[in-house]
């Protein structure tokens, strides 16, 4: 017999954690079952909700008493396996399965008869069916929502007018492609999507895009396929608008490494630079959970999950008086936008966002939608003073304008370039990026004395100084939570020679404004040196750090470092030959 699946579950870790075991001695834990590994994204939005109602006592049943939440976890890499899954699951008497969320595996519960305990999936493959013929829900917008709003803010707002389509070979890229070019056709323009020959390169279907001339690529696929045909379009010089559903991943950010990320446009469900408050808190609370940033699938999770525990209170947590108080469950707040299973169907949500990627692989939010329609732009709000009655006698001056404080925290680099480090101080070296004079990040997290700030830096955390003389902070940094800070790498102790009577120059680092380097093109070139002789050094020439047979110009004259001093900055202009 084929070896299913690696089942694990935590009751016993997690009751002896609660604070109200005594009150509960006599009651069941509710057991929530996950499809998926226990470092999964669902598995942590649906374990963060768990933790949360646990703290305040459990959840409270119709009859008053509360009661515990632990989850079982189910590992599945078929379709057998998910379905085998499922069945185990609900032997073990679980009140409800979220998972699974890839659109290959989630076809597995086509044929799920109902009446099992309620299965929520974050698959937006509008194929795969979801409502009350298979007791399940889906916790994202489909596709049909999805490329509802993309195409209205595509033709609306950017102006697109000549629009191609790749689609990949990723399961998955079908449906949204379809969904897609129905959004269009509903709005008078036709898309012929380019689909990938599995037998030929990405490269090669890139140029049969570029055939049409567009004006905006939107592309769906697998994650390498993506990252190959964004570089294959940048190498041919496309200038238009990129498009995918995959820019809120990391995997495809990361993945792209030096090529320019700036301008690709993106639509999700969720983004982890939302600046309500409900996300920020749920932010801070999964970082503080799990040291990493939650994504879009982790919110649908947290979402669908915090929706059970609701009906639970109504009803209690029997599976068939459970999925009807889900399907009658009124419309309420989610991170998403709304929870509304109203909607029929099995459908629990219409919201989408439009977003764009910054250059540091951030999104920033352009517009919301909510089952095509855009929603009205949240004003920001300036309170004007209320003046006081005039009094002849004393005349009172104007009050000053307040303006409320944002619900988020964003820097601005105003020097010529901030280092982005690996830890908050000089002392986390070598700098692992920098941010040009301009940039602007939204910032998730701090130290204890809130000088040094961490943020999302091509999907990784990284630190940047908040000395007010290299950068400005608008919002409230002391809303930010203070994280764990990383060890500091472990120098290795070298001897120091004694300098020598002369000045003696030493090449610290050196950057580039360009790389790479383009024939004829000028670019500035930084040099940080230092001066470890016993005497000043003057001026100092090109010639004097590289060869002059590479290059040529004069660096800036610089302040004459005295002897033994640190490292002073260079900058000026080359030309190379």
């Amino acid at each position: 017999m084929r070896k299913l699946l690696l089942l694990s579950i935590s009751l016993a870790l997690i009751m002896s954690a609660l604070p109200f075991v005594a009150a509960s001695a006599q009651a069941q834990p509710i057991i929530f079952g996950i499809i998926g590994a226990n470092n999964s994204s669902t598995f942590r939005g649906v374990r963060l909700a768990i933790e949360q109602v646990n703290q305040r006592g459990g959840v409270q049943l119709p009859n008053g008493q509360r009661v515990g939440v632990s989850p079982a976890v189910a590992e599945a890499r078929t379709q057998e396996e998910v379905i085998a899954a499922i069945s185990r699951l609900e032997q073990l008497g679980v009140s409800a399965i979220f998972g699974p969320d890839s659109a290959g595996f989630a076809q597995a519960i086509a044929n799920r008869p109902p009446g099992g305990a309620p299965l929520f999936t974050a698959a937006t493959n509008s194929e795969v069916r979801v409502g009350p013929a298979t007791s399940s829900f889906r916790s994202r917008a489909s596709d049909s929502a999805r490329m509802s709003a993309l195409a209205d803010m595509l033709i609306s707002t950017f102006g697109a007018r000549r629009i191609a389509i790749y689609q990949g070979t990723s399961a998955g890229a079908a449906s949204a492609t379809t969904a897609l070019v129905t959004a269009l056709a509903q709005r008078q323009m036709v898309a012929t999507p380019v689909l990938q020959d599995p037998n030929a390169s990405v490269a090669s279907a890139a140029q049969v895009v570029l055939q049409s001339q567009p004006d905006t690529i939107v592309a769906f696929g697998g994650m390498p396929q993506l990252i190959e045909l964004y570089q294959a379009l940048r190498r041919a010089n496309f200038a238009g608008r990129f498009v995918t559903d995959q820019a809120d991943n990391r995997a495809f950010i990361n993945g792209l490494g030096a090529t320019p990320v700036a301008g690709i446009i993106g639509v999700t469900n969720w983004l982890l630079s939302d600046p309500s408050p409900e996300s920020m808190a749920f932010v801070r609370a999964y970082l503080e959970a799990f040291g990493e940033a939650p994504d879009g699938i982790a919110a649908a999770a947290y979402d669908a999950a915090n929706a059970v525990l609701a009906a639970i209170q109504l009803v209690g947590a029997q599976r068939a008086q459970l999925y009807a108080a889900l399907q009658t469950l009124a419309p309420r707040p989610s991170l998403q936008g709304t929870f509304d299973p109203s909607i029929g169907g099995g459908e629990t949500t219409q919201n989408a966002i439009i977003f764009e990627v910054s250059a540091t692989g951030s999104g920033r939010p352009l517009a919301r939608y909510k089952a095509g329609q855009r929603l009205p732009d949240t004003p920001v709000q300036v309170l004007q003073p209320t003046l006081p009655p005039p009094t002849i006698a004393q005349p009172t001056a104007p009050p000053p304008m307040v303006t409320p404080t944002p619900d988020y925290v964003e820097l601005t680099v105003l020097n010529d370039f901030v280092n982005v480090r690996y830890g908050p101080g000089p002392e986390y070296s070598p700098p692992i990026g920098r941010l040009p004079r301009g940039t602007k990040v939204k910032l998730i997290g701090a130290n204890s004395t809130y000088t040094w700030f961490m943020f999302d830096f091509y999907g990784q955390f990284a630190w940047v100084t908040g000395d007010k003389r290299l950068v400005s902070i608008f919002g409230n940094p002391r809303m930010l939570p203070v994280v764990p800070i990383p060890p500091t790498r472990t120098p290795v102790a070298t001897p120091t020679p004694p300098p020598p009577p002369n000045p003696d120059l030493v090449v610290i680092s050196a950057f580039l404004s360009q790389n790479p380097l383009r024939q004829n093109t000028p670019f500035n070139l930084t040099v940080t040196v230092r001066n470890q002789g016993s005497m000043k050094c003057g001026s100092v020439r090109c010639g004097s750090v590289f060869p002059k047979r590479i290059w040529r110009g004069e660096l800036a004259r610089p302040s004459e470092p005295a002897a033994g001093h640190g490292c002073h900055q260079l900058s000026g202009r080359a030309v190379r030959r």
